[in-house]
């Protein structure tokens, strides 16, 4: 057997090692100091001296190669491997042992190359079906949010300073699948539940703005307006094994137009009063989902105190329009599932408190991913088939670590989305 990194001996030196030692033989026993003097005359080791005389009666053995050949399975290229991937129907790309068996490839090989960057994996989820209509709504949508830059020459995203985004979302009490990481020997935490129907949620409505530094007050806005349950306190009627009469419990309200108009009025509007930064002459809009605005007491409540503020719709189908849905309430439900709970009442107070803990970083950040986000509306048409655009904004300004307030836009993609607007 071969010794990898070992010196090859050829066939003839091995027969020519054993005729000089047969000549030096008697009844098969080499002479004394034979081995050590065979050893010197062809430079080989003793050892290797000794195989060959124990080998010496089968000439086939003697003579035979101790290299390998080329043995085993044969290993594939990173670019065979790319391309035989390629080939695999998506149904069968879904798990490593899937597509070990629609291509034939180990699933340790595929593990390596996975780590090695030859193929990635990536999660897809359902989005809205958007019809001819939908897309020139969201096209248009997204242009109307497009300015000339300073000079006139170039072209930038709007600042959205003068925005307030408003959206609800369902909050549930704890999630139906958690991963946690233990130790060797714990134990997971165990969960039941009747039904994952019975999984206790509140509705919140959210809004907020852009932060921004406010120069009258010295110090920074956050863009925080709100957040407020969509619940009503009620006293139970009977006796049941979880309370006794009279006790307040909380009862989700369905919201209904009567109960969002109401909340706009006596909970975000007031709060726009307060909080807001700057002139209360500047006309500031609310953005909302694709709900109708021509409310005259929405109007009305929108225009007193000296306030100017406008309802504005984001198009149907588009939660990727709004800075909640794109990535605020993921960010509040992720503080929120750190501090378990199993009531209402503690899960509205969790709530708020991860609201109120959301840094400003953060909702500005939001924002600058929305301004990509409608560039990339405006690119691919109206359509919503596009990855989510990742923009650095860290390392964008990263000695005042303070993100851009408007993204430029190439002047070309806009030519384009103007010229394609007229044919719609």
């Amino acid at each position: 057997m071969h010794t990898p990194g070992a010196k090859e001996i050829s066939p003839q030196v091995r027969v020519a090692v054993a005729l000089f030692l047969a000549v030096r033989s008697s009844n098969d026993k080499v002479q004394r100091g034979c081995i050590k003097a065979t050893a010197e005359r062809f430079k080989i080791s003793r050892r290797k001296v000794s195989a060959i005389w124990s080998n010496s009666d089968n000439f086939e053995a003697l003579v035979a190669p101790r290299k390998p050949r080329a043995c085993g399975r044969t290993q594939l290229s990173p670019a065979e491997i790319a391309d035989k991937i390629h080939e695999a129907p998506m149904s069968a790309r879904q798990t490593l042992r899937c597509l070990a068996s629609a291509t034939g490839i180990p699933k340790t090989t595929l593990m390596r190359h996975l780590a090695a960057g030859v193929f990635r994996r990536a999660t897809t989820r359902v989005k809205p079906k958007l019809t001819d209509v939908h897309m020139a709504r969201r096209f248009a949508f997204a242009l109307a949010h497009v300015e000339r830059a300073f000079g006139g020459r170039d072209y930038r995203m709007h600042h959205m300073y003068d925005y307030v985004h408003v959206d609800e979302k369902w909050f549930n009490l704890y999630k139906v699948s958690t991963r946690y990481n233990l130790t060797k020997d714990e134990l997971a935490p165990h969960q039941a539940c009747p039904n994952r129907r019975y999984i206790g949620k509140v509705m919140f409505l959210a809004a907020v703005a852009r932060p921004r530094y406010d120069a009258k007050c010295k110090t920074y806005f956050d863009g925080k307006i709100g957040i407020w349950p969509v619940v009503e306190y009620v006293r139970a009627q009977r006796c049941s094994a979880n309370r006794a009469k009279g006790t307040a419990k909380v009862k989700n309200v369905n919201m209904t137009r009567k109960v969002y108009v109401k909340m706009l009025k006596e909970k975000v509007f007031s709060a726009i009063r307060q909080l807001w930064p700057g002139r209360k002459s500047l006309c500031i809009k609310v953005q909302q989902g694709n709900a109708g605005t021509h409310v005259a007491d929405i109007l009305e409540a929108g225009t007193g105190h000296g306030w100017t503020k406008e309802m504005t719709c984001q198009p149907p189908r588009s939660p990727d329009m709004n800075v909640l849905d794109l990535g605020l309430f993921n960010a509040i439900q992720s503080v929120q599932y750190r501090y378990p709970t199993h009531n209402l009442q503690g899960l509205i107070a969790v709530v708020e408190d991860a609201f109120r803990s959301l840094p400003r970083t953060t909702i500005d950040k939001c924002f600058v991913t929305l301004q990509r986000v409608l560039q990339c509306v405006i690119s691919c048409g109206g359509g919503n088939n596009y990855a989510l655009p990742r923009v650095r904004k860290l390392f964008l300004n990263a000695r005042s670590n303070v993100t851009p307030s408007s993204l430029p836009i190439p002047k070309e993609i806009v030519i384009k989305g103007f010229r394609l607007l007229e044919t719609k």
